[in-house]
């Protein structure tokens, strides 16, 4: 039987990860003539680009506040009252920015653990914020795909214009219905399996993994997720578009949406630390899209994931520093 721990998982992300960097350098080479030179970095950075860079750093912090709010409703009772759960929250966020394949997942699921709860019920609450992620950026993508110039070009020889405004909106339902589908049925099976039992106890550690997305299943918890989760994207997708409109000005603000989404969902492969690569393919990928020069498209990429990258580790830094001054030692979590 394959696990994650078995050298053949191993070997199939290891494969996995080459397939993608090869596809990656294979995208840069057909997108580019040569790397943006001074003029492009010239063009791009002006004063009110640094500005919106600015206002997007205030937005970022936000989010990781609601992104906190948003597992802190996930845990159980006694943990929800946890002091010290932002620094918590935002060192774990840096660990997993850096660690490739998404591996410091793991790491608040390690700290419940450590303050006496389920490390495979807060594994699925994790589980259950990534699912309930997929459901804005997917709709976000598609708004953004069917609005392209490109879109209309292919679609529009056999479907109406006013077809493809419906394309975003119609993608976020289904997802919303799927997600919505996926966590009562995981409600439906946890009810039916223990949650209690040693660690080798396969039905005890499934039913510990589901009570993490049952949670999220009652009414109130599950409005509460969701309209968290529309923030974060929602204030997200603001600070993208007044980057974007301040360093390419004239871009539509689907653009800006449509490369949050991408990069986003690139991220799920997270193949380098800091995604440094799927990210600045995917928004180039978006911009020139929308008649951005592949150039600037990548100087803007680059510059806003110089932006996020440092925001991230500013946050996370301050976190680890609030964990040792309340007495919460981060050893044992990196």
């Amino acid at each position: 039987m394959m696990t994650a721990r078995s050298p053949q998982f191993r070997l199939l992300r290891v494969v996995g990860a080459a397939c993608v960097w090869v596809t990656l350098i294979w995208f840069f080479v057909r997108t580019f003539d040569g790397m943006p030179a001074v003029i492009h970095w010239r063009q791009v950075l002006t004063p009110s680009a640094l500005a919106a860079l600015g206002m997007f750093a205030g937005l970022f912090a936000a989010a990781a506040w609601l992104r906190t709010m948003r597992w802190r409703g996930l845990l159980p009772e006694h943990l929800r009252r946890h002091p010290g759960m932002y620094g918590v929250f935002s060192w774990a966020f840096l660990v997993t920015s850096i660690a490739p394949f998404r591996s410091g997942e793991l790491m608040r699921p390690a700290w419940v653990r450590r303050q006496g709860g389920s490390f495979m019920e807060a594994t699925g609450t994790v589980i259950s914020e990534r699912l309930a992620d997929l459901v804005p950026l997917g709709g976000m993508l598609a708004l953004a795909a069917a609005q392209a110039p490109a879109a209309a070009e292919i679609f529009g020889t056999w479907l109406p214009i006013v077809s493809l405004d419906w394309i975003g909106p119609a993608t976020f339902l289904l997802l919303l219905i799927g997600h919505l589908t996926i966590t009562a049925g995981a409600g439906r099976l946890g009810r039916h399996l223990p949650t209690s039992g040693p660690d080798k106890h396969a039905p005890g550690r499934v039913g510990l993994l589901l009570s993490g997305l049952r949670c999220a299943g009652r009414p109130a918890p599950y409005v509460r997720l969701m309209g968290l989760t529309m923030l974060i994207w929602a204030g997200l997708g603001l600070g993208y578009v007044l980057v974007f409109n301040a360093l390419t000005p004239g871009l539509p603000w689907v653009a800006g949406v449509g490369a949050l989404a991408l990069a986003n969902l690139a991220g799920l492969l997270w193949i380098s630390p800091g995604n440094i690569g799927p990210y600045e393919a995917a928004v180039t990928m978006v911009l020139t899209s929308y008649g951005v020069a592949p150039q600037e498209a990548l100087v803007a990429a680059i510059t806003l994931h110089t932006m996020i990258l440092t925001a991230t580790c500013a946050l996370g830094l301050a976190g680890r520093l609030d964990m040792v001054r309340r007495g919460a030692s981060p050893t044992g979590l990196i």
